[in-house]
């Protein structure tokens, strides 16, 4: 595509025009259908790798249009990008000598806040699976396995690979996002979004995104090992290990098998947002509302999730596709749990599996915990192996603790091989 600048030069932009108006096409009629789950706006962007070249962009369906935030171009809106965070958490993490096949303790966890009060995490669905993988954690998008490896990645060591090595701004402050990082509050456009994540199918070079042909602007510089961005692409790619979360028949699998994604859901559904790519091409989507409204349950897969499974199919039958296949000559396969799993040539395979190991007793209860004390106050003691309970340094002879009255209890567990005490109150 060519146009003249002030001076009548010609620039040649990288936009291919023909695809950009059937993308825009496509966007407008199924926005339209969407608006039955209460969303009216949609911003998307394709990105040909690996020259990192913008071949579509489009931040409304019709800029012309007098239809509620048509006029606002959604690419360029900070949004809470979500879930769509985790991939990079996995990847420092990865670096730091955690495998797809780290075991972590999926269940609830309680944290301190600054005013005092108390955070207990949850999941997408309010449940917890108990020991998983860090595989199965990005897969299927689980929450506390991200909040669990971003502390293992400390939060010093994100925040400089985001502003330094992803040159990232943020609205606030990135230190006051905090662990909420991994829990998707970090906000960021669809074009930056993007961008940062083409250092996926670029195996770890960042390159400069290129729209105008004509400035021979070709910064690149290499800033992840491309064995550890090798194991991110294998977990995106895979759908299988995803179905828990998405499903055996999703929206979100296609008939070309070398794609990876990710998916992302802001809070009370306001932002649905998926970014997938190939060798070839990145896709990424977003989907709501200008006003920042709330849609209807939107999730990444349910909204931006079957506009991109469109744009998707468009650019798999478009001149853009080469079907080149993923490289994952780095990635060895390994015997675990009965099934397979993944890490690299070399590894010290018990320590990765056992680095983020916790060796706390007691699950359901955590010290300092205040309970509301009523007539009918009961508590199911559970914890991670066979153990014997004591309150006060009293035995229970069953895992119900039924408080008599307000005040302070000391609670033990012991196994075999471990003792754990906490203290909890009723009030």
């Amino acid at each position: 595509m060519e146009i003249r600048d002030y001076t009548s030069k010609k620039i040649k932009l990288s936009i291919d025009y023909k695809l950009n108006e059937v993308i825009r096409k496509s966007l407008k009629e199924n926005i339209e259908n969407l608006q039955t789950k209460k969303a009216k706006n949609v911003a998307a962007i394709v990105i040909s790798i690996p020259d990192n070249e913008i071949i579509s962009m489009i931040g409304s369906p019709d800029p012309t249009s007098d239809d509620e935030g048509y006029q606002i171009n959604m690419l360029k809106q900070p949004r809470q990008i979500a879930s769509t965070i985790k991939p990079f958490i996995y990847l420092k993490a990865f670096e730091k000598g955690m495998r797809p096949y780290t075991l972590i303790d999926d269940r609830e966890y309680k944290y301190e806040l600054g005013d005092f009060s108390s955070f207990y995490p949850k999941n997408y669905n309010y449940e917890y699976n108990g020991e998983i993988t860090a595989h199965y954690a990005l897969s299927n998008s689980i929450n506390i396995g991200a909040l669990k490896t971003l502390e293992f990645v400390t939060l010093n060591d994100f925040y400089n690979f985001f502003k330094n090595d992803l040159e990232q701004k943020t609205i606030q402050e990135l230190e006051t996002y905090g662990l909420g990082i991994a829990m998707g509050s970090l906000e960021m456009n669809l074009i930056d979004l993007a961008h940062i994540f083409t250092i996926f199918p670029n195996y770890g070079e960042f390159k400069n995104l290129k729209i105008d042909l004509s400035s021979g602007n070709n910064f690149a510089k290499k800033i992840v090992n491309e064995r550890y961005i090798q194991l991110i692409n294998k977990i995106l790619n895979d759908r299988k290990t995803a179905m828990d979360q998405f499903g055996l028949v999703s929206i979100l699998n296609l008939p070309q098998k070398n794609y990876a994604l990710k998916t992302g859901t802001s809070v009370d559904y306001k932002d649905s947002l998926i970014v997938g790519y190939t060798p070839d091409f990145l896709v990424a989507v977003w989907v709501g509302n200008a006003d920042n409204s709330a849609t209807e349950g939107l999730s990444g897969q349910l909204g931006a999730g079957l506009i991109w499974n469109n744009i998707m199919d468009i650019m798999m039958g478009s001149k853009y596709n080469k079907n080149t296949q993923f490289d994952f000559s780095y990635v060895h396969s390994l015997n675990f749990n009965k099934g397979i799993e993944w890490g690299l040539e070399g590894d010290d395979f018990e320590k990765a599996r056992d680095i983020l190991k916790d060796d706390s007793l007691i699950l359901n209860l955590h010290n300092n915990d205040v309970f509301l004390f009523e007539e009918s106050s009961e508590i199911k003691l559970s914890s991670k192996e066979n153990s014997r309970w004591f309150v006060d340094d009293e035995e229970l002879f069953d895992s119900f603790f039924k408080p008599e009255k307000k005040g302070e209890y000391k609670i033990t567990a012991k196994s075999k091989d471990k003792q754990e005490t906490i203290y909890i109150y009723f009030k």
